[in-house]
């Protein structure tokens, strides 16, 4: 599943007042592709974020004072932000030619463009997922300008998480679930199990949490006064997290204090559309399941 992820792209020029051009939302699939040149780079190297990383430049002074050719001009390429990024890399189209990848936000140097007369140049850019992208766009080159700016950024939330069924484990190598609704923007359902030993008590506990819950700019949270979990959606279909048990009693072995963290994947379609009651947060129900083993020593757990 795409980002649904809008967008804005900005071009700048030094030795002449700044052009900005603001693109509209952005649509799926080869919707974004102008021909078949740029669809074969995509399809070819895009998608397997290899090549050369591109270097940051030292700051504006280094832009300035960049050496001026007559028959070409200095093009940089600067990256605002990154919460809308998949995969740790976005990868630099120019004309359907594949040039290279940043792994962060700032300016990177690219290459100089030659001023042909009436020559446009199409930029485009999309994450090491292919669920985010920037571009195409034309600009056409002018003979007095000394360097030019593509600066793209994330306008929007995070990534949009496909809506069904999330399996994972945790840290401790035990299972958890959750559901993504319809539309992705609400969990129910997270589900985690855990093991523990306190001793001559030992046995495990799963918890759930009811939802529904929001998801927002990609990541979505519980907290309540004994148990909670964090998440953060990686891709459409994959995504990490912790959680932390802060004094849950166990009876009768003890007071259970534990954390770790948790990996899922989008494992299927069911429970998209399972009902969403507004219910609050920390009005939530949460339901604990225990299996106990042994004595008890009432000693919390390491």
């Amino acid at each position: 599943m795409r980002s649904r992820m809008a967008f804005i792209v900005a071009a700048f020029v030094m030795g002449l007042a700044a052009v900005c051009a603001a693109a509209p939302a952005a649509t799926r699939g080869n919707d974004l592709v102008p021909g078949e040149a740029l669809e074969s780079a995509i399809a070819v190297r895009g998608l397997e974020a290899g090549g050369e990383e591109l270097q940051l430049v030292g700051g504006e002074d280094s832009m300035a004072t960049s050496p001026q050719d007559a028959n070409s001009i200095k093009f940089y390429w600067k990256i605002l932000n990154w919460n809308c990024v998949c995969g740790g890399k976005v990868l630099l189209y120019i004309d359907g030619k594949y040039k290279g990848y940043a792994t962060g936000p700032g300016t990177y140097t690219v290459r100089r463009l030659r001023l042909e007369a009436g020559r446009r140049y199409t930029f485009y850019a999309v994450d090491a997922c292919g669920t985010t992208q920037w571009g195409p766009r034309k600009y056409k080159m002018k003979a007095s300008w000394s360097s030019f700016t593509w600066s793209i950024y994330c306008s929007g939330g995070g990534i949009v998480p496909t809506a069904g069924t999330w399996t994972g484990t945790t840290s401790r190598s035990q299972p958890m679930s959750f559901l993504v609704l319809s539309g992705g923007t609400q969990y129910s359902t997270f589900t985690l199990k855990t093991d523990f030993n306190f001793g001559s008590c030992w046995g495990w506990t799963e918890t759930t949490v009811p939802g529904p819950g929001s998801i927002s700019g990609g990541s979505f949270s519980f907290t309540g006064s004994t148990f909670s979990f964090t998440g953060q959606f990686t891709s459409a279909t994959t995504a990490t997290g912790t959680y932390a048990y802060t004094g849950l009693y166990i009876y009768p072995c003890g007071y259970l204090y534990q954390s770790g963290t948790w990996q899922a994947t989008w494992t299927s379609a069911a429970g998209a559309s399972a009902p969403a009651d507004a219910t609050s947060s920390d009005e939530q129900a949460i339901e604990h399941h225990r299996i106990i083993n042994g004595g008890c020593d009432g000693a919390a757990q390491r």
